[in-house]
């Protein structure tokens, strides 16, 4: 379905996207493009080029700080695209969306891969004191055995978010190392029995 132009414009002038790419996502022909983008002096990525300040600011700031940061970044972009003759329907829709994905890409790869692991060992930690004291209550059982394998599930995740996929992936809960496809494949009774085990070494 084919786009508004300045619906087409705005994109242009807020991501870092080719002729090429732009032509099959809104289904306009190439040279319309290319003739728009010379006689209307489109610059691709204008209203975002001087943004990299998130960058720095996503690194050591969040809440409140972060959101006056993505506040202001959204009005600078949706107020560029206006000057530009931009409707404002559509430069709103257009400077949100735009400083949304600039937060994402300024939420670097390492910060996210901290976040998950301190997730991953907050509900590790958690798991093993709940194991610990609720070991000898019946009614427990079934929790602790779906919070174990939720767990294992967790470290699968994590692995592959920072080292990408791979075919083994090795668990550490309350002191066991098994492979975490075994370890789902264990019944409820073995697992109670390797905790328990587990808890007993521990003392």
């Amino acid at each position: 379905m084919k786009k508004d132009k300045n619906e087409i414009r705005a994109y242009y002038e807020t991501n870092y996207i080719s002729v090429a790419e732009l032509q099959k996502m809104f289904d306009v022909k190439k040279r319309t493009l290319y003739h728009w983008i010379k006689t209307e002096n489109w610059e691709q990525a204008k209203h975002i080029k001087n943004k990299d300040v998130l960058n720095d600011i996503a690194r050591e700031e969040f809440g409140s700080k972060l959101s006056k940061s993505k506040h202001d970044i959204r009005e600078s972009i949706e107020a560029g695209l206006i000057s530009d003759g931009i409707p404002e329907a559509i430069a709103k829709a257009t400077a949100k969306r735009s400083s949304d994905n600039l937060l994402l890409k300024a939420m670097s790869v390492e910060f996210i891969d901290s976040k998950a692991m301190e997730a991953l060992l907050i509900a590790k930690n958690a798991f093993e004191q709940f194991a610990s004291d609720n070991l000898n209550n019946p009614k427990t059982s079934p929790q602790i055995v779906s919070l174990g394998k939720a767990i294992v599930d967790m470290y699968s995740q994590v692995k592959t978010t920072i080292h990408g996929k791979s075919p083994e992936v090795n668990v550490n809960i309350a002191n066991i190392t098994p492979q975490a496809q075994d370890f789902k494949s264990y019944s409820d009774k073995e697992l109670l029995d390797i905790i328990a085990k587990s808890e007993i070494s521990d003392e």
